[in-house]
């Protein structure tokens, strides 16, 4: 059964006249008339009553109503539902500034509409299912894949916790070093809520090591500092995924980076998502996936 005769069908019922019907679906009279017709031939039955040029529908024709009503209805919520998924903001949150490289590929095709925002691995939760954000980027400390909440996950990258010290440190020849190894050193604390300091305070907090910090500045001063200054600057924690900017380069050169080991000092970060949005976050899965090509 055509569905576009039982939407003219209503059309019609709720006209009772063909004549008006035509105009208000923008379509001949006679094609109006033959679809009526081979409506009415395909269920074996006439819907209305005809009285001069007015048209009533019959008890055939009222059973019918209902179901191209309900089936009106139907596509109605359908085109909202999809109207409404075409135009919702795609929301990120993240451990770490991951989103250069995460969303590399998902800018090729245009600008769209996103939220972006990077907050404590403890808070992940929370913001995942109050349904504030449609994608995580994180470890699995805090979630867990789950086919109860149709909780999923994609392997994004592994994260390593370094530790930059300048090329005339005594450190500055090792490869690695244990955390608790680290307790003594004078080391700069970065005073930004970012996602290094986060992840470091958990370290920290499982190897039940205190480290002597020597002074506290905020991440951008230090290796402003540490970039143009000839003077023996304190070493500081890093990631292995920061994204470098000019003065990290300029730094690369005169320093060593050496791998801390440890409890969590060595992660894998996953894509979370709920599978009932894979639809909504097709695109952007796709994307992710180009970037791993």
């Amino acid at each position: 059964m055509d569905s576009n005769r039982l939407l003219y069908f209503k059309a019609i019922a709720e006209s009772e006249s063909i004549t008006k019907a035509a105009a208000k679906l923008f379509i001949s009279q006679p094609a109006l008339s033959k679809s009526l017709t081979s409506l009415e031939d395909e269920l074996g039955c006439t819907l209305f009553n005809r009285v001069g040029r007015k048209l009533y529908l019959n008890s055939n024709g009222k059973r019918l109503l209902e179901y191209a009503t309900r089936m009106h209805d139907l596509f109605g919520q359908i085109e909202q539902d999809f109207n409404k998924q075409s135009s919702r903001t795609l929301s990120i949150c993240a451990v770490g500034n991951f989103f250069p490289f995460l969303l590399k590929e998902y800018f090729k095709e245009g600008i769209r509409p996103i939220t972006l925002k990077v907050v404590p691995d403890a808070l992940i939760p929370e913001i995942m299912f109050s349904g504030e954000a449609d994608v995580a980027v994180a470890d699995d400390r805090y979630l867990k894949e789950d086919p109860k909440t149709s909780l999923r996950r994609i392997t994004f990258l592994s994260e390593q916790l370094l530790l930059a010290v300048p090329k005339n440190h005594h450190l500055a020849d090792r490869k690695s070093i244990k955390i608790t190894d680290l307790e003594h050193e004078n080391i700069v604390r970065s005073t930004t809520s970012d996602e290094t300091s986060n992840w470091l305070e958990k370290i920290l907090e499982l190897n039940k090591v205190k480290m002597n910090w020597s002074v506290a500045l905020d991440s951008e001063t230090w290796r402003y500092y540490s970039s143009t200054s000839d003077e023996n600057m304190p070493p500081c924690f890093e990631s292995s995924n920061i994204f470098l900017t000019s003065l990290d380069l300029q730094r690369r050169n005169k320093w060593s980076f050496i791998k801390v080991e440890g409890i969590y000092t060595n992660r894998m970060i996953f894509i979370w998502f709920f599978e009932e949005n894979q639809e909504f976050l097709s695109e952007f899965l796709q994307s992710v996936f180009k970037v791993f090509r």
